[in-house]
């Protein structure tokens, strides 16, 4: 998608065309990356951001935001 809008993780812009396209609430959206920057970047627009380390941790945290795999 980056090359079709022209813009990247991290920057802002990314994630306010994905807001804006899809209707998205960033307080109610949820971002999993493998990249510290892009977590930030994501929790900086707003969204709920979890870094990806390993299936574990993500259980984990996805068990704490209240999401049920």
């Amino acid at each position: 998608i980056s090359g079709e809008i022209g813009m990247i993780k991290p920057d802002r812009g990314i994630y306010d065309h994905h807001v804006a396209a899809f209707g998205l609430e960033p307080a109610a959206t949820l971002f999993i990356d493998d990249s510290q920057k892009n977590v930030d970047g994501a929790k900086a627009a707003g969204w709920q951001s979890v870094l990806f380390t390993d299936a574990k941790t993500l259980e984990a945290d996805l068990d704490r935001l209240g999401v049920r795999v």
